[in-house]
């Protein structure tokens, strides 16, 4: 799916600018960078869980519908193991993957 009003694949923006719970084009510029930044961190974290994962995230969204309906159930394709000591990777993908912008970390938190 391509989003027509944002730029980039729905897939992987977050939830926050998907399902407009911000509008980022009234938000002043220290607070529209603040939370672009989150969203990155988003997107960030879900081209990585697809590697993971082998998998691209929200793969059963046939739709734009089902997807959005997806982030509104708070579903996130998660990160439970790549491997033998892979705590700390499986932890850094899945802040990056918190639903509520507030308290997802930010790259400089990474």
């Amino acid at each position: 799916f391509v989003c027509k009003n944002q730029v980039g694949s729905l897939r992987y923006m977050a939830p926050e600018i998907l399902l407009n719970f911000v509008n980022v084009s009234n938000l002043r510029n220290e607070n529209k960078l603040a939370v672009l930044n989150k969203a990155d961190v988003w997107s960030a974290g879900q081209t990585i869980a697809q590697l993971a994962n082998l998998s691209e995230p929200y793969a059963q969204a046939l739709s734009q519908d089902d997807l959005e309906e997806a982030m509104l159930n708070k579903q996130v394709d998660l990160v439970t193991s790549t491997g033998p000591d892979d705590s700390l990777f499986v932890s850094v993908i899945n802040s990056a993957l918190t639903f509520d912008y507030k308290k997802r970390p930010d790259a400089y938190d990474l």
